[in-house]
């Protein structure tokens, strides 16, 4: 749909609010991203997607494996 994931919708900003995003997204600085997938993955979690966004995806991808997968 219109603006998925780069961005909400006005018919839509009233539902996304910091609890949802806390329950159905990662979102935070690469430190804040591997503590949380170490407490993810003690809790059972075996897989979890990446998704880019519009703007340059290579670069989205690498620096995601240089900051967050290259310390987790």
């Amino acid at each position: 749909h219109e603006g998925h994931i780069i961005y909400a919708r006005e018919d839509e900003k009233e539902f996304i609010v910091p609890e949802l995003a806390d329950a159905v997204a990662m979102i935070g600085e690469p430190d804040e991203l591997i503590d949380r997938m170490h407490k993810l993955k003690d809790a059972g979690l075996s897989h979890f997607a990446f998704q880019v966004m519009d703007d340059d995806p290579v670069r989205q991808m690498t620096d995601f494996a240089e900051r967050v997968m290259g310390k987790y």
